[in-house]
């Protein structure tokens, strides 16, 4: 297993490479951290991806960072994964396939489940916490996530097959040409997962595949990417009423055949050039198609009419840098544009099918354009970084929302986020680092409209970030230790005030200031040949400034442990313990809509025979009944139970006939 624990140690361009490598790495190296870059940031390789299995969703392969809390809406990993970084939901995690922008431009959310097995698809995906590095896309105010599909730097096949606990079964398989002496390249995978899941009526039934071709002579390459994710899941979002709890953990009041329908597609073509000058030019060309409706039927007996909720959108997006890096020097220049389009519309079905005239209609339209230029400079142990970033939005809105209420409106926003930090080579004491950024960003779809139809005239507003880190990494052969101390002051920070609108929205207001302090402590020590020890812990608090009340949903401890044996080349055994403090579901801070902590222990023992492995992944050990996220409007709340102990049991044939990495 080789994941870092502390600050990113991944440096993409070094001198050593061969051109084929600078080109192919050339393609994120201008959005990730490096082992000098003041950010706090961890690195899953494809190595780990692999061991986990394609099954595993990304948020669940990253649940053992610092800060970072994962659960599952179903109670299981098939279905639809939450992630929440130093308490930030999924609307301030900034995503990225490639550099191009993943999150929804309306909920600014990426929905996992639509793109079921992406992990399977990956070489590397970097987490950033805070601000982080400037990317294209809604702005970081928790965490960044950073995904670059697969190289062509080896010739493989790759089958796996995964049986286990509420139904579950998964088929994958992936193929690889590596590059070949003409220089063509090509990759490819399938994925097709079903389960029952463990809330009523939480099942999912996913499918995915993935392509890329790619040619490379002298100084030029250009790739090819296809992503398809198609899923229908049962509806799980309400979660289980408070008085169902003790009587039916798993109940679900959704009805069982309200269910969720998305399909999305991705294109992406990528063109790299690298000068005699060291110069690298790279320009990403993307185009994603989205659509899909939930049902949710209006009557239990009787003939059955069903209210459908229905989204297409259409995403266009390109992005142009060029990167040069010297032995004391690293700068990239940035600019990407986007064009949204999307398309929202309500109406009933009836009990044969026939489609009655919409009920609602509302349309959106929103452009985006960036830049960034970002400069990182060696002077003997001392390390400047330096990166100003210009972000325009135009969001328009027409039509009616669900409550029938004319929404028609636009919006624009100009964003100025600047950022700097020192880094300092310390010796035998290690690396300090420094970093202070600022970030904006704007509103999604569901403030705005919220603020519409609250009726009072109060609008919403532009959210702002200070954050400030302050870190220490120490490292040798055998062990490594990191501590990072951050301060994230806001501004206007969009929070639930506990107010519904007449029409029962959850309205989000702009708070005046708020902040989340805390300080992240990472461990890692090669204890014996055979043995690996791995922690972290997270310490915070989170709170408005105004009335002192802590923030919905932010722990103020997670932390977790783990141990890796491998007694022999064919065997090993995992073990891995998950603590998240207790947490309050709304800002009234009472007692009463509080979550105690839990703690949960996963194990994981693989035994290789040749080409084929055999693993049994056996989760929540000492089957915890705990709840992992809840909600509450004032009025109705919704609970999330997770799975008791269960099981998971995969067989993988693994070839390799030729490896360049």
């Amino acid at each position: 297993m080789k994941k870092t624990v502390f600050t990113a140690s991944l440096t993409l361009l070094c001198a050593t490479l061969s051109a084929q490598e600078k080109i192919d790495s050339t393609v994120i190296s201008a959005f990730r951290a490096d082992d000098k870059t003041p950010v706090a940031a961890d690195i899953l390789d494809r190595e780990y991806l692999e061991e986990l299995g394609a099954d595993i969703s990304l948020p669940a392969a990253l649940s053992l960072q610092p800060s970072t809390v994962v659960l599952y809406e179903g109670g299981t990993g098939l279905g639809n994964s939450v992630m929440r970084v130093r308490g930030s939901d999924a609307t301030r995690t900034n995503v990225t396939l490639n550099g191009v922008t993943l999150n929804d431009a309306e909920s600014q959310q990426v929905f996992w489940v639509n793109i079921p097995a992406i992990s399977g698809f990956l070489e590397s995906v970097q987490l950033q916490r805070g601000v982080g590095t400037s990317s294209s896309g809604p702005g970081a105010f928790g965490a960044s996530v950073n995904m670059q599909t697969r190289l062509p730097g080896r010739k493989y096949a790759r089958a796996e097959f995964s049986g286990g606990s509420f139904l579950t079964g998964t088929v994958s398989a992936a193929l690889g040409s590596g590059r070949l002496e003409n220089g063509f390249s090509m990759d490819g995978g399938l994925f097709c997962g079903s389960t029952e899941g463990y809330i009523d009526n939480g099942f999912v039934r996913a499918l995915s595949t993935f392509a890329s071709g790619g040619w490379m002579k002298g100084n030029n390459a250009v790739k090819f990417n296809y992503i398809l994710g198609a899923q229908r899941s049962g509806i799980t979002w309400l979660g289980c009423p408070p008085g169902m709890l003790e009587k039916d953990r798993r109940y679900n009041p959704a009805h069982k055949g309200d269910s969720d329908n998305y399909a999305q597609n991705h294109f992406q073509g990528i063109y790299i050039h690298q000068f005699e000058s060291g110069l690298f030019w790279t320009t990403t060309l993307n185009y994603t198609r989205g659509g899909g409706y939930y049902n949710t039927f209006l009557s239990s007996d009787g003939p059955q009419t069903e209210l459908c909720q229905a989204e297409s959108n259409n995403y266009w997006a390109v992005l142009s840098n060029i990167t040069w890096r010297s032995p004391a020097a690293f700068i990239v220049a940035n600019v990407s544009g986007s064009l949204y389009d999307g398309e929202h519309h309500n109406y009933n079905r009836g009990p044969l099918g026939e489609i009655f005239p919409q009920i609602c209609r509302s349309d959106a339209l929103k452009r985006e354009l960036s830049a960034f230029v970002r400069g990182e400079f060696s002077f003997g142990p001392a390390s400047l970084y330096g990166e100003v970033q210009l972000r325009g939005i135009d969001y328009s809105l027409s039509g009616r929302d669900d409550c029938l209420v004319d929404i028609t409106s636009r919006h624009n926003y100009i964003f100025f986020n600047p950022k700097l930090g020192l880094t300092l080579e310390l010796g035998k004491v290690g690396q300090i680092c420094f970093a202070a950024s600022v970030g904006n960003k704007e509103p999604n779809r569901a403030d705005i409209i919220a603020a519409i139809d609250a009726g009072d005239g109060k609008t919403v507003g532009r959210e702002r970030l200070y954050d400030f880190e302050l870190g220490w990494k120490r490292s040798t052969e055998r062990f490594s230790a990191g501590a990072n101390l951050y301060l994230m002051e806001y501004r206007d920070q969009l929070l639930e005030n506990g107010r519904l609108s007449a029409d029962g929205y959850r309205i989000r207001e702009n708070v005046p200031r708020s902040h989340r302090r805390g300080v992240e402590l990472t461990f890692a020590l090669k204890a014996a040949r055979w043995l690996r020890l791995d922690a972290n812990a997270s310490f915070s608090v989170n709170r408005i400034e105004d009335n002192g009340l802590h923030m919905t949903l932010s722990p103020g401890a997670v932390g977790m442990v783990s141990a890796t044996f491998a007694p022999t080349g064919a065997f090993s055994a995992d073990f891995s313990w998950k603590y998240v403090g207790s947490q309050y579901y709304d800002n009234t801070q009472s007692a009463e809509k509080q979550l105690p902590a839990y703690d949960v222990w996963n194990v994981r023992a693989e035994y290789s025979l040749k080409k084929v492995k055999f693993a049994i992944f056996v989760n929540n050990l000492l089957n915890r009944k705990y709840i992992a996220d809840a909600w509450s409007d004032g009025v109705n709340e919704g609970f999330f139970p997770q799975a008791g102990i269960n099981v998971n049991i995969k067989t993988t044939i693994d070839l390799q006939w030729i490896s360049t990495d």
